[in-house]
């Protein structure tokens, strides 16, 4: 009897093994699964960590760039940086939209101002990136940059010129003054007069071009307020000086720098102004830049751009030297003398001129760097 119940319970016993083998497998399969997602789940974080990273890293980057970057999707246009933002406020609204990918454009901004920006455009899978570089400054550079180059050779041509004119010039003036000494003929000594002068015109044009060309010669730098700078150009016309611009002190040549305000005072009273007003626009950390503008017609927009140029003027009895010298003589001594490109409610409304000069140590704002 015990043996058949052995025989009938020998199936069960193996199966209930063979159970247990398997749940203990299955246990252990379960264990190194959890194990394996507990892994997978922490590597899954510690790339989560390091992708939150690198967005902020991007982001940062991004807030940082001085290009202006749009998202575009749809119609709707919005900002993803800094730069961007200030466009926003001095523009009232993205310019460029239309145009080229990649083009160079110009706009006018709410205050009045143009600007040029590079465009590009990247396409993107939800809509597209815009691209703005503000070029203004650097496009501005690269005109000044080829002005001087410009200038430098016609500095040696005026050289050269001027040397050649003047010992046949003078050979001529002489022989003038001869003939005006032959008192058998009225008629000619008339002539040789005009001669005379016409010799006497000629000369003061090669002086001028003289002047262009060389090297500044030692003159002597002094330190006065702006208002006292411009005592010597009051005499050709009268001139208004904001209570800021001159009080503050700037460095000069006195002599180059003098007959630089004095040129500009003059130009402005044959043209046909009655008075120029001066006034203060940037004090910056070691340079101050005032505006001088008149009451006069202005300067026309066909010379305005060549207008430092040599020989390039808007007076018929003039040699077109005068704005050439002083632009040269102001760059000689560390400033810059521009044409400005728009006026304000404050300026006068005829011609009107930028000038940056360095000032004193002590009259220096202190940069936050």
């Amino acid at each position: 009897m015990s043996g058949l119940r052995e025989v009938a319970d020998a199936p069960w016993t193996e199966l209930l093994s063979r159970y247990e083998t398997t749940a203990t497998r299955l246990e252990s399969a379960y264990a190194e699964l959890r194990s394996h997602a507990v892994r997978i789940e922490g590597e899954l974080a510690d790339k989560n960590r390091l992708l939150a990273a690198s967005v902020e890293e991007m982001d940062r980057v991004l807030e940082a760039l001085p290009l202006a970057v749009f998202r575009q999707r749809g119609n709707a246009i919005s900002p993803i940086n800094a730069a961007a933002r200030v466009v926003l406020e001095t523009h009232g609204r993205v310019p460029a939209l239309q145009g080229d990918p990649e083009s160079v454009v110009t706009e006018i901004g709410v205050d009045g101002k143009s600007r040029c920006f590079e465009r590009r455009v990247v396409t993107t899978e939800d809509g597209a990136l815009l691209f703005l570089e503000d070029r203004t400054r650097q496009i501005a550079m690269e005109a000044e940059l080829r002005r001087l180059e410009r200038l430098g050779g016609l500095a040696e041509l005026a050289l050269g010129i001027a040397h050649e004119i003047r010992n046949p010039l003078n050979g001529l003036g002489g022989f003038a003054s001869l003939l005006q000494r032959t008192p058998d003929s009225p008629r000619a000594s008339e002539w040789a007069g005009k001669i005379a002068e016409g010799s006497r015109r000629v000369e003061s044009i090669v002086r001028s071009l003289l002047d262009f060309a060389r090297p500044e010669r030692a003159s002597e730098t002094v330190v006065l307020p702006v208002a006292e700078w411009f005592d010597v150009a009051a005499r050709e016309l009268p001139v208004e000086i904001d209570e800021g611009a001159g009080r503050v002190r700037v460095v000069g040549s006195r002599g180059p720098l003098e007959q630089v305000l004095s040129n500009l005072t003059r130009n402005s009273k044959e043209a046909g102004a009655t008075r120029c007003k001066v006034r203060m626009l940037v004090h910056a950390s070691e340079s101050v830049t005032i505006r001088i503008s008149d009451d006069g017609p202005g300067i026309d927009t066909t010379v305005a751009e060549r207008i430092f140029d040599p020989f390039v003027g808007t007076k018929e009895s003039g040699s077109g030297l005068g704005l050439a010298f002083a632009a040269r003589a102001i760059e000689r001594m560390g400033g810059v003398l521009r044409l400005a490109s728009e006026l304000d409610d404050e300026d006068l409304h005829g011609a009107g001129f930028e000038l940056t000069l360095r000032t004193a140590p002590g009259d220096r704002i202190e940069s936050d760097a």
